[in-house]
């Protein structure tokens, strides 16, 4: 992968995640007031991507109630004691795999 194609996937995965922020503005689940299994679902995929791509900068400018809603979930004794303690990303760096 070359730097421009990681470009296209961060702005992709951003673009793709502003919707589920926009529906996370007023509520602290995805459904209903309490815990399902669509947020299980979706902190199991999304906690990856923000420990790997998604850096502070795409959190606090795009993605603030994403982050809430992730922090809120994972910090819960069942999700701490799956995942352990998920470090978000700092800074997403392009580094290009070594060629063979």
């Amino acid at each position: 992968m070359d730097m421009r194609s990681f470009s296209i996937a961060q702005t992709d995965l951003r673009s793709s995640l502003t919707s589920i922020e926009a529906h996370l503005r007023l509520r602290n689940f995805l459904v209903g007031h309490s815990l399902t299994l669509a947020d299980v679902l979706l902190v199991g995929v999304l906690s990856q991507a923000f420990h790997l791509s998604v850096d502070k900068k795409t959190r606090e400018a795009h993605l603030p109630n994403l982050t809430r809603y992730l922090t809120l979930i994972l910090s819960m004794p069942a999700f701490t004691s799956t995942y352990g303690e998920v470090v978000f990303c700092k800074d997403a760096n392009f580094t290009p795999a070594e060629s063979k």
